[in-house]
């Protein structure tokens, strides 16, 4: 089994200014790599910077449905959609389905500078080889550090 942690910088990032490498395209990469067969279980844990609402990946939307509290859908949230979609052997979104434990499709960012000031931006992505084997998937929300100086993200489990 692959486990693959990635930090995709929001589009705001000045990226180009470490590496010349794309992160979201290495991203790709690094998945179709490690997934060469079917067989090959993958999960992807990602702070994305990716809106997806509630859509699920086409090939398994009828299956796997979502809900979000983050019902906004952008334009590089529908990119990562079609590209999980589109991949060899399947991939899905865990937040918001019957797999997520306690409260479906919560949010999983808190930051100042958003209109509502939270969203869902980060992620679990398995191969489809992989969710027979998941029993329950967990968005733990952080407790708040009484300086204030908690992080503004949910912890993936």
């Amino acid at each position: 089994m692959w486990l693959i942690g990635a930090c995709i910088p929001p589009v705001t990032s000045q990226w180009q200014g470490w590496t010349d490498v794309i992160p979201l395209e290495q991203l790709w990469e690094t998945i179709s790599l490690c997934t060469p067969g079917e067989e090959k279980p993958m999960a992807l844990l990602t702070d994305i910077n990716r809106r997806t609402g509630s859509e699920q990946v086409p090939r398994m939307e009828a299956e796997w449905p979502r809900i979000s509290s983050d019902e906004t859908i952008n334009t590089r949230g529908r990119e990562i959609l079609c590209e999980c979609g589109t991949h060899a052997y399947g991939l899905c979104i865990l937040n918001g389905t019957s797999l997520e434990t306690a409260s479906p499709g919560r949010y999983t960012s808190w930051q100042v500078g958003q209109p509502t000031g939270k969203s869902t931006i980060d992620y679990a992505i398995v191969s489809k080889s992989l969710l027979p084997l998941v029993k329950e998937f967990h968005v733990e929300i952080p407790t708040p550090d009484p300086k204030g100086l908690g992080g503004p993200h949910a912890h993936l489990s």
